[in-house]
């Protein structure tokens, strides 16, 4: 049997235990359609739930040998065998349609959690899911006559440079070649360097890294800026960066005096 959503069978079937309540000769029934009303929250089935469970108390009512032989006390079983087996088929044909709203309201309910972790990381400029970058390990300063010397975690010296050093002590004392004096070389051409802006970030070249240093912007909204300008060119405003990423207008007037806007360079 083809599966009714993208979830697969093996989860369909696990959230439709909900039907074993109908096959207790209908006097349960009501409590299958109640648990899906209240799952998806629609008044339909609560209905039919409250249906089904009248027809309960009416089975419980006139069941009992006081009634026998008369109109009421007969025709529970009648009442037993409509909510048993039209129960069945009802929660059958109720399956598919409570199935594909289950999958719409977890959806909505992923799409709420991502747009609340979103609000939460503009508001303390943090990345949730982000991992911390473990901090590289320095072995204590060690001072000898008078200098210090910092050691880190290199590997040490291995024994061909000892050699090499041991090897040089004993050559002895080696005359210097005669040097040549060199002629004057004329100067290299200057190189037309980009004139620097004082740690303000270039919103249309600096890397993602830059742009979350921004108030209010954050990792994940500076990858998104690094995102629209690869695919649609580069800002050509404070304010089209600011729509373009989501936030309020007035966060362009905050951002206005650290930043700069120069043209996109070509990633070639």
């Amino acid at each position: 049997m083809s599966s009714i959503t993208s979830k697969g069978s093996t989860w369909e079937w696990s959230r439709s235990l909900w039907m074993i309540w109908t096959i207790f000769f209908g006097m349960f029934t009501w409590v299958s359609f109640w648990y899906i009303a209240y799952r998806v929250k629609q008044m339909k089935w609560a209905g039919w739930g409250l249906l089904y469970f009248a027809a309960f108390g009416y089975i419980i009512a006139f069941a009992g040998s006081e009634y026998e032989g008369t109109f009421w006390g007969e025709f529970w079983f009648v009442v037993i065998f409509v909510t048993w087996i039209g129960g069945m088929f009802h929660a059958w044909a109720a399956r598919k349609e409570y199935l594909l709203r289950l999958v719409a309201i977890s959806k909505l309910q992923v799409n709420a959690q991502e747009r609340l972790k979103n609000q939460i990381e503009l508001e303390y400029d943090v990345d949730i899911d982000g991992q911390e970058q473990p901090k590289r390990a320095v072995k204590p300063v060690s001072a000898q006559a008078g200098t210090q010397q910092v050691v880190s975690e290199s590997a040490p010296a291995t024994s061909l440079q000892k050699q090499a050093v041991q090897t040089a002590s004993d050559a002895g004392p080696v005359e210097p070649e005669p040097i040549e004096r060199e002629r004057p070389s004329s100067p290299p051409p200057a190189v037309a360097t980009e004139p620097a802006h004082d740690g303000l970030v270039d919103l249309n070249n600096d890397p993602k890294e830059r742009l979350a240093e921004l108030p209010k912007i954050g990792i994940v909204l500076a990858m998104k800026a690094v995102s629209i300008r690869e695919t649609q060119g580069g800002f050509a405003s404070v304010e089209q960066f600011v729509e373009a990423v989501g936030l309020k207008p007035h966060v362009a007037e905050l951002l206005r005096e650290q930043i700069v806007i120069r043209p996109l360079r070509s990633s070639n």
